[in-house]
Formats: C-alpha cells, sequence, structure tokens
C-alpha cells in the first residue's frame, strides 16, 4: 500500500498506527485503574463502619460499666464507688 501512493506516506502512517496502539493502551490501563479505585474506595469505607462500630460497642460497655459504678446515681462515680467496682469480677 505505502509503494502504491508513496514512500512518504510511510512516514504519516507509523507514527499514526503508533499513536492509535498507544492511546488504546490508556483508554485500557485507564479502565482497570477506575475499577481499582472504586473497590479500594469501598474497602476504605467497610474499614471504616467496621471501626465505628467497634468503637461504638467499646463506648456502649463503658458508658454501661460507669452506670453501675454510679451508686448514688447522680452522674458522677466517686471514690468509694469507683473502689466497690474494682472489685466486682465482672469489670
Amino acid at each position: 500500500m505505502i509503494f502504491d501512493v508513496s514512500s512518504l506516506f510511510a512516514l504519516f502512517w507509523v507514527p499514526y498506527v503508533i499513536m492509535v496502539n498507544f492511546a488504546v493502551t490508556r483508554v485500557i490501563a485507564a479502565l482497570f485503574l477506575k475499577s481499582t479505585l472504586e473497590v479500594a474506595a469501598r474497602e476504605k469505607e467497610k474499614v471504616a463502619n467496621e471501626a465505628k462500630k467497634k468503637k461504638d460497642k467499646v463506648a456502649k460497655r463503658l458508658k454501661h460499666i460507669f452506670k453501675l459504678a454510679d451508686g448514688s446515681g447522680d452522674g458522677c462515680v466517686e471514690l468509694e464507688d469507683f473502689r466497690r467496682m474494682l472489685d466486682e469480677p465482672d469489670v
């Protein structure tokens, strides 16, 4: 084909083929990268949700412990209440 038109046609044809192959390769790589980033974002969100659930569970447990420690019911844990709670095996 090149010899039918001109040998100078190769100066335009070869760079064109190289650029098209490069562009197609970049598009395919971009699709893989997009999928990878989406999965990473979902994983990060999942880890954050699990950490929040764990933190909420610990906070709920601590709130329960301090509610049990508050013998007078005034919202404050006094020294004698604290010492009493230290002697309990559940704490």
